[in-house]
Parts: structure tokens; sequence; C-alpha cells
């Protein structure tokens, strides 16, 4: 198996639009072992239905984990722990994906990025980080 992908991949932002095509793309394609959706956000009933469909249908699908937290707190140990528990991260999180963004929005964005670099840095797992 790939290194890069040994443990895992963690996808911020993962009920976002994008976010949630390469969760999705993920599960289908991907031979990581574990996907792990970080996002501010509960999924809804259907976002999981549609996680379980795409599980039924392969003979050995990744385990999918969905954890809300929040990027932008570095005391948050949900996301901090996933971070320690993946080889990869694709960060598409953002308080404000839109460019007429507040400067407040983006300065939140930028912590959520600054916080994950870090956390990526101090990782005894994580070999990649894509943003």
């Amino acid at each position: 198996m790939n290194p890069h992908i040994q443990n895992g991949i963690a996808v911020t932002g993962a009920l976002g639009n994008l976010g949630w095509k390469l969760l999705c793309h993920l599960a289908e394609h991907s031979a990581a072992p574990r996907l792990v959706g970080l996002d501010l956000r509960d999924a809804e009933p259907g976002r999981l239905e549609q996680l379980q469909t795409i599980s039924e249908i392969h003979t050995d699908p990744p385990q999918i984990d969905l954890i809300t937290c929040d990027l932008s707190d570095w005391q948050d140990q949900r996301w901090r722990t996933a971070i320690n528990e993946v080889s990869a991260v694709v960060h598409f999180a953002a308080k404000n994906p839109f460019p007429e963004a507040t400067w407040d929005d983006a300065t939140v964005s930028i912590d959520m990025t600054n916080n994950l670099s870090q956390a990526a840095t101090d990782s005894p797992t994580l070999s990649r980080f894509v943003f």
C-alpha cells in the first residue's frame, strides 16, 4: 500500500461542496483504509445514507468517520486526534469560501490553516498536507 495513505486520509470542510465530492470519490476509489471527514456541521441524514450506499456497493470499503469539530480551536481534541491518526490531509475548510468574505471570516480561515499546519508538523503519522 502507498505509505502516504496507509493510515487514512482526512478531508477538512468535508460537508462543503468540494470536500463532499472528494470524500465520496475517495470512498469509491481510494485504497486508503480509513477516511475522516472533518466539518463544523453535523452531517445531514441524506449524506449519511449516501455514504452507506457507497459502502454497500464495494467489497472492501474504507472505514468512514465524520467528525464534528472546530478547526479554528486549537484546544479541540476531536480534530487534533484525527490528524494524529491519518497519513494525509486535504484541507478545504474555510469560514466563508466566497471571494466577498469579510476580513473577520478570512482571519478565521487563516487560523484554521495555521492550526492544521502546526498539527501536521507535530503529527507522528502525517506525511502529506494538501491545501
